[in-house]
């Protein structure tokens, strides 16, 4: 008989506040089996439901936890502001930088939303013709591109075959036909950038002649 695998319940399942967490030292970040609220540190409200079942929702606002819940911190001044500086990111205690406790009344980093996300970018027009015939040659091109990369392989593929049935002295015939085309190729683009070279002499020749022609010009004035 298969052997049942059943999922061990945990009976904190991330119900009850993690006390680290309410200190804003908890390093363990998902992985913690303890509930990260950011809303029940602004709560010293304990939830009814939670206290006399220990079950609620993860996201209940409420207090799922008795950490210094009496204690309004809110009202005493920071310690360590005047002693180094605050490094809490959800600090309890008043501070006298009214931007540490910004997060007190809901505008929290964590929650914030980029203004770039809620941005509606503007359609572009174009004429469904137009757009038609771009798309029948972008399919064109795609389709022919294929098309190439196919017969590619195919030659690629039979002249593999032909070379292996080529004895040893085909082989090197072959060898150095293949040496022939490889020195003409270079031959030809050897020529190709000759001619281009020239070119370029030839118009910067005339480029200079039309320069004197223009000097000679303006001295036969003066």
């Amino acid at each position: 008989m298969a052997k049942r695998f059943v999922k061990k319940y945990n009976p904190l399942d991330k119900i009850e506040d993690c006390y680290y967490f309410l200190y804003s030292t908890c390093k363990r970040g998902k992985n913690c089996g303890f509930r990260h609220n950011v809303l029940c540190k602004q709560c010293n409200i304990l939830c009814d439901e939670w206290d006399s079942t220990k079950m609620c929702r993860e996201d209940c606002p409420l207090r799922h936890s008795k950490y210094h819940l009496m204690k309004q911190r809110e009202e005493l001044p920071c310690f360590w502001e005047n002693n180094g500086g605050c490094k809490k990111e959800f600090c309890e205690f008043k501070h006298e930088d009214a931007s540490k406790d910004e997060w007190k009344k809901g505008t929290i980093r964590d929650n914030t939303k980029q203004e770039s996300k809620n941005t509606i970018v503007n359609e572009v027009e174009m004429d469904p013709f137009v757009f038609e015939n771009q798309r029948r040659e972008a399919i064109a091109r795609k389709k022919q591109l294929a098309t190439k990369r196919h017969i590619k392989k195919k030659v690629v593929h039979d002249l593999k075959n032909v070379v292996e049935a080529m004895d040893e002295e085909q082989r090197k015939e072959f060898q150095r036909v293949l040496n022939l085309m490889e020195s003409g190729k270079n031959a030809r683009a050897e020529n190709s950038r000759n001619a281009e070279a020239l070119n370029q002499n030839i118009q910067q020749n005339k480029e200079q002649d039309d320069l004197d022609a223009e000097l000679k010009e303006l001295e036969n004035l003066f």
